[in-house]
């Protein structure tokens, strides 16, 4: 049986899923990808240059390609977005923290400007699967897991809409300005990927591999304050969706 998940944790992971719901109000074919989502369908997912790039298992033996992207702001609109932090310390204060104030978005709505997606004409989708639908499960799978990538990275919001985090931060006051560079967007994400797991019975079995945790709570066992380091972390952190991380 498949557990049901929940995806975006955030309100910034949920609004996300909010703003692909309002879009699909007429066709109805994102609820097709939940299970897909649900169930390990997924490969992997990577950004790149704010290109969505994933691998989706569907009926045929090979997965899916699925490719995304959204329309990239103007310079009018970049300039707007930089404007609206430089001249908000609380905005820009909670932007270095990692964190997406609501206030941003009303902030933007006022210039006219949607960090979210309002219409599937924002979205540039493409899936090698044969269903003429867009989006198709495959689609809608991916749609569903970047809402919880962006659940522990909301500037990924910024980055599929061409703004880089380096940018957000000088306009917070709290970065240097980076050195010119022909290519543009060049953070890289790598979301999420799916590796093999031999069992005891020499079998293979799937599982999502995002972090090292083994390595991380090493290293903790090793500090003379890993009791301390210990007490700090959560019991169900963003990061590791498989339970009690303590």
């Amino acid at each position: 049986m498949v557990t049901r998940k929940k995806f975006g944790r955030t309100w910034w992971g949920n609004a996300w899923i909010e703003a692909m719901v309002r879009i699909d109000h007429d066709t109805n074919r994102l609820p097709r990808g939940r299970s897909y989502a649900n169930g390990g369908r997924v490969q992997e997912i990577h950004i790149c240059n704010g290109i969505v790039k994933a691998k989706v298992k569907g009926r045929q033996r090979k997965p899916y390609q699925v490719t995304i992207y959204l329309q990239k702001f103007t310079r009018d609109q970049l300039a707007k977005i930089q404007f609206c932090i430089s001249e908000d310390p609380a905005l820009a204060s909670e932007l270095t923290l990692g964190k997406l104030p609501e206030e941003m978005l009303e902030r933007l709505a006022q210039e006219n400007i949607s960090l979210l997606p309002t219409s599937w004409q924002e979205l540039n989708a493409d899936c090698s699967c044969p269903d003429w639908a867009n989006p198709c499960k495959h689609l809608a799978a991916v749609y569903y897991l970047i809402a919880n990538e962006i659940d522990k990275n909301p500037f990924i919001l910024f980055h599929l809409r061409g703004v880089e985090t380096n940018t957000l931060m000088q306009a917070a006051g709290f970065a240097e300005p980076a050195a010119a560079t022909t290519t543009e967007n060049q953070e890289t994400f790598t979301l999420y990927r799916q590796i093999k797991v031999p069992t005891r019975d020499n079998k293979k079995n799937t599982k999502v591999e995002e972090t090292d945790f083994s390595s991380i709570l090493s290293s903790l066992s090793q500090e003379k304050d890993s009791g301390a380091i210990f007490a700090l972390l959560e019991e169900f952190p963003l990061f590791y969706p498989e339970g009690n991380f303590k």
